[in-house]
């Protein structure tokens, strides 16, 4: 967030199209042409500067289209950060038989890039790592782990929070 970004739009020399003629939009508003540089008669860039976190949670789309309008390139754009890691990793058992977590997003927590937590645990010295399959809808961010618990062993757990843009963990 805040960089800038140029992008650049080639028509094949075969096709008569200057570059000159092209145009760009962003989320389907035409970006002004103060922005587009002609790097050669069938190269047009255009820089987008101090670019904020998307406003949509599919991407940004930048498009490039021909002087009729019609499509020629695009890219959906993700800006933003990874996700914080979560914080407060809390553990509760009710029984023996299972064992709920939960955590919550850590920083400003979700943006408009969807977060992924998961939640792993393991034996701590020498368990092969297993995700929390049970996670609860009517809260979020937790998780139940319902099944081959062992009792008085110590179990190392941790949620892992990735989105398009790389991992957090905690």
């Amino acid at each position: 967030m805040g960089s800038n970004l140029t992008a650049s739009c080639w028509v094949h020399s075969d096709l008569g199209v200057h570059a000159s003629s092209l145009f760009w939009t962003l989320n389907g508003q035409q970006l002004p042409s103060s922005l587009y540089r002609v790097l050669s008669p069938t190269n047009l860039s255009v820089t987008l500067a101090g670019l904020n976190a998307s406003k949509q949670t599919s991407g940004d789309n930048l498009v490039c289209h021909n002087h009729k309008g019609h499509i020629l390139a695009g890219s959906c754009l993700y800006v933003g950060m990874p996700p914080e890691k979560p914080v407060n990793l809390t553990c509760w058992s009710r029984n023996t038989k299972d064992l709920t977590c939960s955590w919550a997003p850590g920083g400003k927590g979700e943006t408009n890039i969807s977060t992924q937590y998961t939640l792993k645990y393991k034996l701590r010295w020498y368990g092969k790592e297993k995700e929390c399959e049970d996670y609860t809808h009517s809260q979020p961010y937790s998780c139940s782990i319902t099944r081959d618990l062992h009792l008085f062993t110590p179990y190392e757990i941790w949620v892992e929070a990735s989105n398009q843009l790389g991992p957090g963990y905690l």
